[in-house]
């Protein structure tokens, strides 16, 4: 799931019926801002919020990314994105 949406293909990714989410104790091995990219792609906003703020809280080394990763650009527009923004330290 999350490579196809990686290379652009949400599409294919929606059809396969993957979720995003990892299971069992694979979650702990999927960084919470990649299951943002994935919730993300496939338009759902408040999961991958919800999943950036898990990030966050986890010190998550991929939140240095959050400013330039074009993955997240649907986002950015979002009162909560603007706030992990400002939280990571990261220019608005």
């Amino acid at each position: 799931m999350l490579s196809r949406l990686r290379f652009g293909k949400s599409r294919t990714a929606r059809r396969s019926g993957e979720g995003p989410q990892a299971s069992g104790n694979d979650e702990r091995l999927v960084s919470p801002a990649e299951l943002a990219i994935a919730y993300a792609g496939l338009g759902q906003k408040v999961q991958a919020l919800s999943s950036l703020e898990r990030a966050y809280t986890a010190h998550d080394l991929q939140m240095q990314f959050l400013g330039a990763d074009p993955h997240y650009d649907s986002l950015r527009s979002e009162p909560r994105f603007q706030e992990l923004i400002r939280k990571v330290g990261l220019p608005g």
